[in-house]
């Protein structure tokens, strides 16, 4: 899709759950199955069993086409990342992530995901924000708190498994949780970033630097992290690499503050008066002077009506607004012709704007592909790939792979 003149501007807009992916207790999404790569059986080489080797191996090539499609859609549905590894045993589910095993009583995958986040923030973390006041509690515990709360509620009197579609906080905590994991079981977890998760103030931009990091991911890109220690320049927050091409990217994520939004200190302004003022953002990721392309990740944290104004409406053919424009000209304007990015994605989630009874509020995202880029990439496809993968965010597994079987 081509935007104004001639500069490609990709949009994409996130409308809640709908009906079939509701949550059951927590969380309810399209159930994903196990998949394996494709094969096929010789007839001669089935031993001799209740069915005739002809049979066998019928049903046994069925499954592997089957999963060969399944595969393929699963890549489609959550994005180039390894698959749930999991198994039942011992009376336990048991779920490896990374190099790490889990194990417990978990129905649905939600139910893991919520387990596994505490896990990773440790029992102390825990136990200390049970002690705070709710203005100084965590982000994720208030979000955590409301879902369970609204869901308690949605399910009064509820037939057994039914589900409930997401509010904003149980959006907001699952989304979470998810990206954790997704990062943690491709690429294992950088210990800094988690501590800056974990910290109250630092929540914000440090996961808007989780969800580029789950986003490249899902792309297919390997990620590696700078020595941030380094005092020597400024580093960006990771570097990509296609291994197909391998193009390297320098990645940027950052996340705009706004009073009493997301543990800022002040109070909330009106909708109407949140700006759209992100180039110091962009600028500053510009400033790192990476020698590779650089790809940025912008979080523009605005309230759902107001944000209609930045991104527009949706459309078959994407159309940048006179607000996103202005950015992009300004840049190319003061840089002599050549836009000092490669690839830029604005996105907006905007899950704690709603309110706790009703449902999580639309989602947005538009990302521009450099035109005259002063650092080119060789394949422009591969920032095409990592843009749309954005649109990736929030869709979440409901219930663990059912291993397929030959009978």
């Amino acid at each position: 899709m081509i935007g104004f003149d001639s500069l490609d501007v990709w949009r994409g807009t996130w409308f809640t759950f709908g009906p079939q992916n509701r949550l059951n207790f927590f969380l309810r999404f399209k159930k994903p199955k196990p998949l394996s790569s494709r094969s096929k059986v010789k007839a001669d080489s089935v031993p001799e069993g209740t069915l005739t080797q002809a049979e066998l191996v019928r049903r046994a090539n069925e499954i592997f086409e089957t999963q060969a499609i399944e595969e393929s859609q699963r890549v489609s549905k959550f994005g180039k990342i390894k698959p749930i590894i999991t198994a039942e045993n011992w009376g336990k589910r048991l779920v490896a992530v990374g190099g790490v095993l889990y194990s417990g009583n978990w129905k649905y995958f939600a139910d893991f995901l919520d387990a596994f986040l505490q896990a990773r923030f440790g029992g102390d973390w825990t136990e200390a924000q049970t002690k705070l006041d709710p203005i100084e509690k965590h982000p994720l515990t208030l979000w955590r708190t409301r879902a369970l709360i609204y869901a308690k509620k949605a399910l009064m009197g509820a037939p057994q498994d039914k589900g409930v579609l997401p509010n904003g906080s149980m959006a907001a905590y699952f989304g979470f949780a998810y990206d954790l994991y997704v990062v943690d079981h491709n690429n294992n977890l950088d210990d800094r970033l988690l501590q800056r998760l974990k910290n109250r103030e630092q929540f914000q931009g440090a996961r808007h630097e989780l969800f580029a990091e789950a986003t490249c991911l899902r792309a297919g890109f390997t990620v590696a992290h700078e020595d941030a220690t380094d005092p020597s320049r400024r580093h960006v927050e990771f570097i990509a690499t296609d291994p197909q091409s391998g193009i390297r990217l320098a990645v940027e994520a950052k996340s705009r503050h706004r009073p009493g939004v997301i543990a800022q200190f002040g109070a909330p302004e009106a909708e109407d008066q949140a700006d759209f003022k992100f180039s110091r953002l962009v600028n500053d990721a510009i400033a790192k002077q990476s020698t590779l392309p650089l790809a940025i990740f912008v979080d523009t944290n605005l309230p759902p009506r107001r944000a209609r104004n930045f991104f527009g409406e949706p459309a078959p053919k994407p159309v940048a607004t006179r607000y996103l424009k202005a950015i992009i000209e300004g840049f190319r304007k003061r840089n002599g012709g050549h836009d000092p990015y490669n690839l830029l994605v604005f996105t907006n989630f905007p899950h704690h704007y709603g309110r706790d009874d009703e449902r999580d509020p639309r989602r947005d995202w538009i990302a521009h592909i450099a035109q005259a880029p002063v650092l080119t990439v060789p394949n422009p496809d591969v920032l095409l790939r990592l843009a749309t993968a954005a649109e990736l965010y929030g869709v979440v597994p409901n219930t663990f792979p059912i291993p397929n079987a030959v009978t």
